[in-house]
């Protein structure tokens, strides 16, 4: 039933263009605008239920595994040419921020996997970014109907979720990013530095 209602919520604030109110005065975040659509800062913050992701070794991880640290959940395909065009912009990010505090997770939909994903990273010189793959859409649905109860909706490729320190979604970003640039990283450590009430 939650994952139901926070997939629900999503979608209205995707559809809507937001959710909520914008955080109050000093806490709101840096401004930050993709190529063709900004962050959308999310309000109430809301916890996804478990979302199963299979990692390059093969072995299940849960975005739960990562708390603690800021994700960028980004949900792309090795078609999507405009995630192609975003990739290396992700793979300069997870360079210079990722560690104990911030992670990349490039989450592929692709449903060949790994035999999609290994040859993609090895054509484009991905170098800092771990796979992840959800060739059966548990994590991430393009489905109206969400078969499998997935809790992130997906309604073009990429998009990119932002989940604060504590797993919260924070905000999201349709379409392809500068996720190197000066601005993506401001917006980024502030979630870093000042965790959300």
């Amino acid at each position: 039933m939650r994952r139901g209602l926070l997939a629900a919520g999503l979608m209205l604030g995707l559809v809507l263009g937001g959710w909520g109110r914008p955080a109050p005065g000093g806490d709101a975040p840096p401004s930050f605008h993709g190529i063709d659509n900004q962050f959308i800062e999310l309000r109430p913050l809301e916890r996804p239920p478990p979302a199963p992701i299979t990692r390059g070794d093969g072995r299940t991880v849960d975005l739960g595994d990562f708390r603690g640290r800021v994700v960028l959940l980004n949900i792309w395909a090795t078609w999507c040419e405009p995630c192609v065009w975003e990739m290396p912009a992700l793979d300069r990010l997870q360079g210079a921020l990722g560690g104990e505090r911030f992670e990349v997770v490039a989450l592929s939909i692709d449903r060949d996997g790994m035999a999609a994903v290994e040859p993609f990273f090895r054509r484009h010189g991905v170098k800092h970014l771990g796979m992840y793959l959800d060739p059966g859409r548990r994590t991430a649905y393009t489905n109206a109907a969400n078969p499998n109860g997935a809790a992130f909706p997906v309604y073009g490729l990429p998009i990119t979720f932002l989940i604060d320190r504590q797993g919260r979604v924070a905000g999201y970003v349709t379409g392809p990013a500068q996720w190197h640039s000066e601005d993506a990283k401001r917006l980024i450590r502030h979630y870093i530095e000042h965790p959300q009430d």
